[in-house]
């Protein structure tokens, strides 16, 4: 599976997506008739405890992972398990709030309440199975965006359903129904603004997997091309090339390699790679490239 290499655009959306809902956790907090305190410190609490995990995957990737020979973790996948639990957050609201509204409704429209509450509940299930496959590892390129599209497309209907249905069930013409129906409508655009941040989440997720160089081209990273050749018979005997970037597989034909990498504690070692005239290796990166004679190619 060729994941991308360069994570940072990941985290840079990672953290636009929890930005974004922490302005949802305050107008959440804004549109209640009574502005609890504890309220926004408990939706607080809940958002730093999704941050510090976000944080925390970061600190694994970049300082233990990296580290090894091999090319990055795949943090992508950390930006779809982090868009799949907010949406199990969200979702959770809005079935809470449409439990809380079920029995204000006449019989009939309690039906379409009902229907809306269920398929809320599905979508917590599948959201809840999906995060538990991606935690497990099981993570084919496939079954993640079926995850993103399945997930954006019903949370996005949902809300925009419970939207219609919540701004038209009340009589707007009835005096004692106003502050009922600002209520609901209150609640109706609340749970179009947790859906749509969910909808951007699920989508960025879908595109960066789907496209994995999307991250490179955001960044303007230009890649080396894949027949690229360095020539060493040109340079002097015993030069050393520093290779920065990520571990490459390297290619020598008819030259002697050897890396000099440094360990935890900064002292350089080295290893010796080959001792026949053709051969291959992986070079971590950040590492230099002693060579004698020969061509190297870099992929």
């Amino acid at each position: 599976m060729q994941t991308s290499d360069h994570p940072v655009t990941a985290y840079a959306l990672a953290i636009f997506v929890l930005v974004l809902h922490a302005v949802d956790r305050v107008f959440q907090w804004r549109t209640l008739k009574e502005r609890s305190q504890k309220y926004l410190i408990l939706q607080c609490m809940f958002l730093g405890i999704i941050v510090l995990v976000d944080a925390s995957l970061i600190f694994y990737i970049e300082f233990e992972i990296s580290k090894q020979i091999m090319t990055w973790f795949p943090a992508l996948w950390a930006l779809l398990g982090l868009s799949i639990l907010l949406s199990l957050s969200i979702g959770a609201t809005a079935s809470w709030r449409m439990c809380r509204g079920l029995f204000k409704v006449d019989p009939l429209q309690q039906l379409v309440h009902r229907f809306i509450f269920s398929a809320t509940v599905a979508v917590l299930v599948f959201d809840s199975t999906a995060f538990v496959f991606l935690s497990l590892g099981f993570h084919p390129r496939l079954a993640c965006i079926l995850v993103a599209l399945v997930n954006s497309t019903a949370q996005g209907s949902l809300s925009y359903f419970s939207v219609l249905f919540l701004i038209q069930q009340s009589p707007k013409e009835t005096v004692p129904q106003k502050l009922h129906d600002t209520i609901l409508a209150k609640r109706a655009w609340g749970a179009l603004c947790c859906s749509s941040i969910t909808f951007i989440g699920a989508v960025m997720s879908m595109a960066l997997i789907a496209l994995p160089d999307v991250d490179q081209f955001l960044l303007a990273f230009e890649e080396k091309p894949l027949d690229s050749t360095i020539d060493f018979n040109n340079v002097e005997e015993n030069s050393v090339t520093m290779i920065i970037g990520k571990g490459q597989t390297v290619y020598w034909k008819g030259c002697n390699v050897t890396v000099y990498e440094n360990d935890n504690k900064g002292k350089e070692q080295t290893r010796k790679l080959v001792s026949m005239p053709d051969g291959q290796g992986i070079v971590p990166s950040g590492t230099k490239l002693y060579v004698t004679q020969g061509k190297v190619r870099e992929i």
